[in-house]
């Protein structure tokens, strides 16, 4: 009994890794778009945002910036306060992982102290071109 040679199929290495990328961002994608629930609440989303501890009580803080106004976070027993870089105290720049309802309430997972009361804000670096100068005071310009 002969042997009959067997064909060889060579696949180009271009195509298996467009493939390999395309089944890797199929996946990426559908890691994404699952949402972060918290558990018992089912229609729970959470959100990060930045700001200053305006205002503080037992069960619920004030925290905001100039830029997107002020929240209202529920505090309870099961949020996560590091303060590493200063006091949870009003003044404090704070980053806040919240929990989201459906009725609005925003349950505060995890705050975490960035700068402490009383320290200069962040410095902020961009080029471009002067173009207006505003009147003092308060004085503003045009970068562009």
């Amino acid at each position: 009994m002969k042997m009959r040679p067997t064909k060889v199929v060579r696949r180009s290495p271009i195509r298996t890794l467009a493939v390999a990328m395309l089944i890797a961002m199929i996946a990426l994608q559908a890691f994404l778009s699952v949402p972060v629930a918290r558990a018992g609440t089912a229609d729970a989303t959470t959100i990060r945002f930045e700001g200053y501890i305006r205002a503080q009580g037992p069960t619920k803080w004030v925290v905001g910036n100039d830029l997107e106004g002020n929240r209202i976070i529920i505090v309870n027993a099961s949020t996560a306060v590091i303060e590493k870089s200063g006091p949870a105290v009003p003044g404090a720049w704070v980053i806040v992982f919240a929990s989201a309802r459906s009725t609005g309430e925003l349950d505060a997972l995890l705050i975490v102290v960035d700068r402490p009361a009383g320290s200069p804000g962040p410095q902020v670096q961009f080029v471009g071109r002067l173009v207006k100068v505003g009147a003092a005071p308060p004085s503003w310009w045009v970068v562009r």
